[in-house]
């Protein structure tokens, strides 16, 4: 004989089953328009690069489509506008240093912004080189863009009809950076919250640096930061690249060889950090040497210029 409590709990059971039925479909169907908004991101993303690959090189364009400027792997672009605009400018003062530009200093003690306060220029060697090999009406690559001491330089150099693409990670350097170009007036660059290296990833910068924030080098426990190849923007009509990296330089090599065999750009890096191959020793100077061996593997000629900053110009160029 049937229980007659039984029929009122399986339809009790049975409602609760459908309800977590509804409630696995549902998951699934959000699971599923993610995945279809991924793909169709990636897919334009592909199909942006494909379309640039295919352009004249005849023509020189300097302009990237935004979907190769765009995240990939850590979007966090609303969360970080929302830091932009609080901007603290009571904690900075502005300071013009003659021939290189105004700066956005805040307090703190640190090596590059206590030269620019004492209004001297930052490295006025490397400034007026930058400007003498960057070509007007082309693309320049500021790769360690810091605050942007040669970020302004570059812009003024490739004029209104060219860009600068600066590359910066770190969260506080790379919001002075975009008021410091706001405060010279500067609509030619575009100014990138990555890292540049050889494999795409997400990582940690180190917490920033005592008295060099520029010095700050990827590692673990700081900002983190989504690293793309410069081979993977498509930059086209490259005059010169930039790499100050914190010892990273031959991770951004690697991954812009295509980039770099395609538009013969002048090179100007900083190897090693600050290590001057004379007063290196032996272990820092085989690695400064490996990564002169690998710039002249792509077909340079590699000159000293002081201390660890090398410029580096095509062997057709160097021979004439």
């Amino acid at each position: 004989m049937a229980d007659p409590s039984a029929e009122p709990q399986a339809k009790g059971i049975n409602r609760w089953l459908l309800a977590a039925v509804l409630v696995l479909l549902a998951i699934e169907g959000l699971r599923g328009v993610a995945s279809l908004r991924e793909e169709h991101r990636l897919a334009k993303h592909e199909a942006a690069q494909a379309a640039l690959a295919e352009r004249p090189t005849r023509t020189p364009n300097n302009e990237v489509p935004s979907e190769l400027l765009a995240p990939r792997l850590l979007d966090d672009r609303k969360e970080f506008a929302s830091y932009l605009a609080q901007f603290p400018k009571d904690h900075y003062r502005m300071v013009e240093v003659r021939g290189q530009g105004r700066f956005y200093l805040d307090d703190g003690r640190d090596l590059i912004k206590d030269i620019l306060r004492a209004g001297k220029m930052w490295e006025p060697e490397i400034h007026a080189l930058l400007q003498l090999k960057v070509q007007p009406g082309s693309t320049a690559l500021d790769v360690g863009a810091h605050i942007g001491t040669h970020t302004i330089a570059l812009a003024k150099a490739v004029g209104p009809e060219g860009r600068v693409y600066a590359f910066e990670p770190q969260r506080k350097i790379f919001r002075e950076l975009v008021y410091n170009l706001q405060l010279n007036d500067l609509h030619n660059v575009v100014p990138l919250r990555f890292a540049a290296g050889d494999t795409p990833a997400v990582i940690e910068m180190n917490p920033t640096a005592a008295g060099n924030e520029g010095q700050t080098s990827i590692g673990a426990g700081g900002d983190k930061a989504e690293i793309r190849t410069i081979d993977s923007f498509g930059f086209r009509n490259v005059s010169l690249i930039k790499i100050d990296v914190e010892s990273f330089e031959d991770h951004v090599l690697e991954g812009a060889r295509a980039t770099i065999r395609r538009e013969k750009p002048t090179l100007f890096v900083e190897i090693q950090c600050s290590e001057s191959f004379d007063s290196a020793p032996p272990e820092m100077r085989a690695k400064i040497v490996h990564t002169i061996q690998l710039i002249e593997q792509m077909g340079y000629f590699v000159t000293r210029l002081d201390g660890a900053d090398y410029m580096a110009v095509p062997m057709a160029v160097s021979a004439n």
